[in-house]
Formats: structure tokens, sequence, C-alpha cells
């Protein structure tokens, strides 16, 4: 189990956690204002760590977890940057035996949902640094969500599907989201649609 990573809230918090700690430091007892040791210079060490997690984790989130289609994996194998392999499945103690293939579920149970989690990180480090690039990968997120959705609708209209093992397997398990995941997901398009441009607006309601 410890093998099974998910990195999105480390990979677009630092950004954030940046401008909260420079926002707090300027109402803190503690500021420059009032004589202390906690320093501008102090603070740009402090941006400039959390700059370099954040664009780390971030490059690796982008390079490993997305299946060939652009559905974003919910998890992976730390060890190899890569979905489960059978193998070590088969070594774990899991209550997996209703689906048919173990991997398709542990790699894609939640993918919507920490879809959605990643479209509202990306929002809060877009607010905080305006950064442009920001908006492509949301576009890139949300492109992954339509397929599914899409599919979803033409496996069994009026259903969001959980896309387990990709889009190339969704006929296999036709399970919907639970409500958690749709909570997520929603909320996390509900802040993309603020961002998105207005001919995708439409698409987004639906």
């Amino acid at each position: 189990m410890n093998r099974r990573s998910f990195l999105i809230g480390a990979t677009t918090g630092a950004a954030v956690v940046s401008k909260d700690l420079r926002s707090l430091a300027k109402k803190s007892p503690f500021s420059p204002v009032t004589g202390n040791n906690f320093s501008n210079q102090g603070m740009g060490d402090i941006d400039a760590k959390l700059r370099s997690i954040s664009e780390m984790l971030e490059s690796y989130l982008f390079q490993h977890f997305f299946d060939p289609d652009g559905i974003l994996y919910a998890y992976i194998d730390i060890q190899t940057g890569k979905p489960f392999s059978s193998e070590y499945m088969s070594t774990q103690y899991l209550d997996l035996f209703h689906v048919p293939n173990p991997v398709h579920y542990w790699s894609n149970e939640d993918s919507m949902q920490y879809s959605g989690y990643l479209l509202a990180a990306l929002y809060e480090k877009y607010m905080a640094t305006k950064d442009s690039r920001v908006i492509e990968q949301m576009n890139q997120i949300y492109r992954g969500i339509k397929k599914v959705y899409d599919l979803s609708q033409s496996l069994e209209p009026n259903s969001f599907s959980r896309p387990y093992g990709g889009l190339q397997n969704m006929a296999r398990y036709k399970e919907p989201l639970g409500t958690d995941q749709a909570q997520s997901l929603f909320w996390g398009l509900w802040l993309f649609r603020q961002l998105a441009d207005e001919r995708l607006q439409p698409q987004i309601d639906e």
C-alpha cells in the first residue's frame, strides 16, 4: 500500500502556500514592522524553496499521471512511475474480487474525483501566480474529463461512469461516480469555468 502514490495536493500547494505565508507574515506580530527577525530575505528563501518543490512535483505529475488518452490516473506506483503491475497486485490482500481487473480499479477508481481536485488546485495556483500556462494545464484536465463524460453518455445516457482501465475498458464496468467523486469533480469544474474561454463555458455547463 505504501507504493500507492497521489501527488496532486502537494504538486500545486507550494505556490499557494508561498502566497499565504507572505500574507500571514504581514499580519503577524512577528512581522518586520514590529522589529523582529522575520525578514523579507527569509520570506524570499521560503518562496524559492516552495517554488522549486512545486515545479518538481508538477513536472512529475504531468509526466506520469496521464494515460495515452489524457485521462488522469488516480494512483500510480511510486517505484516505477507507472500504473501498478498485475504481478505486484497479486501480492496485496485487497477486497477487489468484485472487479474484473484490480489494476484498473486501483489506477482509475478516483480519477474523476482527483481530476476535480487538480482543477481546484490549479485554480488556486493561477490566482496566486497569474501564470497563463496553468490555464492550458486546466484545459488538458478538462479534455480528459470530457472524453470520459462523452463515452459515459454513449454507454448509459444520463450517467457519468468511473473510467476503470481507461476509455477502452469502461464498457466492462459501467459503474457511476459516487457522490463524493461527483462533488469534487463538479467543484473543480465550477472553478475552471471561471477561467475558461467563454466559448467553452456552455459546454462545461452541460
